[in-house]
């Protein structure tokens, strides 16, 4: 659905009719350039699931016209159209555009390097985050031993997803761990589950697993609350599609994700003794033994910054790599970091000074590479690295 909005901008006076697409989340912003005077206005969406509200952020205020008289500006919370300007009258390009975009979406998808992720959303469809926020409660609930409550609120939502109820913790929490896996943490998760099958006896690192808080809730958490500023970038990447250098997201609050990274950094930072640990499997036969340190124990307890040096040399292993960005963590859990919200972008300063400048879109996509790299491991431990159960007719 697409609604439409009228707003004239507060520096030039300059009338806009908006076309935005409702989505499925209960809220969006976006930001985007007057078609004028090209001074930033921000414009938002509320409680779009009850009474539904406008928010005239900055630089805006509600107007009164025919549609017929203003440039439109559409806004779309899910896929990169930006914001696309259209001339005053145009009754078609809002809906027609986002046509073509899913069509074009689609025909990427097919392509052949995409099948393995078209297997994975057949069986772990997301259209936004509704089926996460759905296994989001029922762990939530699950983790506080509220069983009746869970089963209760899956019966409630039977008509939207045909889920069995009673079942443990880690079967519904394996499905929203899925929900959150795109192309690159499928590829990390086949990867690591490869070495996991060169590495011989691993179970002394399952044992040390045993000893870790690994389901990492509030990370996920974390991810959800802040979703509405994720659609945009999300929405491709779970599928596999990179979205073209020239689309700036529109949902741009950066004072609400510039913390992320360096929080998801840090739960990925506690679960870096398991691809460690494989490495050490492989290289010396066992998962304690390092070149320099001899326990898992000794090098959870090193800094963060170094943790990926053990698995340089393999490439499997080291796919972890591309989303582990100390310089970025530093800049981001300082607050180093600074936003220009006309070129939308990031720049901060590397540990040894070196000034880098990312675009918010490459900063949003490593935040999103980060939550699927949390939720790659802990689909691996959930898989390959529990002790086994002795039934009782087998003592």
């Amino acid at each position: 659905m697409v609604i439409t909005p009228k707003i004239a901008c507060n520096t030039c006076d300059t009338k806009h009719l908006l076309k935005v697409t409702v989505g499925r989340e209960d809220k969006q912003n976006h930001i985007f350039p007057c078609t004028e005077c090209e001074e930033e206005i921000e414009f938002g969406l509320e409680s779009l699931f009850s009474r539904g509200q406008y928010r005239y952020i900055r630089n805006c205020r509600a107007d009164n016209f025919d549609y017929s008289e203003a440039i439109q500006v559409h806004l779309n919370p899910d896929f990169g159209t930006s914001h696309k300007i259209v001339q005053a009258g145009d009754i078609f390009t809002a809906v027609m555009s986002n046509c073509l975009e899913m069509q074009r979406m689609d025909a990427l998808l097919r392509k052949e390097q995409n099948e393995g992720i078209i297997e994975h959303r057949a069986n772990y469809e997301n259209y936004n985050s509704e089926a996460m926020r759905f296994y989001l409660k029922i762990c939530s609930l699950l983790s506080k031993n509220k069983n009746e409550l869970a089963n209760s609120y899956i019966e409630k939502n039977k008509t939207n997803f045909d889920e069995k109820t009673g079942e443990t913790y880690n079967y519904y929490f394996e499905k929203l761990l899925n929900h959150l896996l795109g192309s690159y943490g499928l590829e990390l998760l086949n990867a690591i589950t490869e070495e996991k099958n060169k590495a011989g006896d691993i179970s002394t690192l399952i044992d040390f697993n045993t000893t870790q808080s690994i389901d990492n809730l509030e990370s996920i958490e974390e991810f959800i609350g802040l979703f509405s500023e994720f659609s945009q970038v999300f929405t491709y990447l779970n599928k596999g599609i990179e979205i073209s250098d020239s689309v700036k997201p529109t949902s741009t609050d950066f004072n609400r994700t510039k913390k992320y990274y360096s929080s998801a950094y840090e739960t990925l930072a506690k679960m870096l003794f398991i691809p460690a640990g494989l490495n050490n499997a492989i290289e010396r036969g066992d998962p304690h033994r390092f070149e320099k340190i001899d326990s898992l124990g000794k090098f959870i307890s090193n800094g963060n910054g170094d943790k990926l040096r053990c698995i340089k040399d393999n490439i499997n292993l080291n796919k972890i790599s591309s989303c582990y960005d100390n310089h970025l963590r530093n800049a981001s859990f300082h607050s180093h970091m600074k936003y220009n919200p006309k070129k939308a972008k990031i720049s901060f300063n590397q540990n040894n000074g070196t000034p880098i400048s990312i675009t918010y879109k490459e900063y949003l996509v490593m935040c999103i590479k980060v939550t699927e790299a949390i939720a790659a491991l802990n689909l691996f431990s959930l898989k390959h690295l529990q002790p086994v159960q002795i039934k009782p007719d087998q003592i």
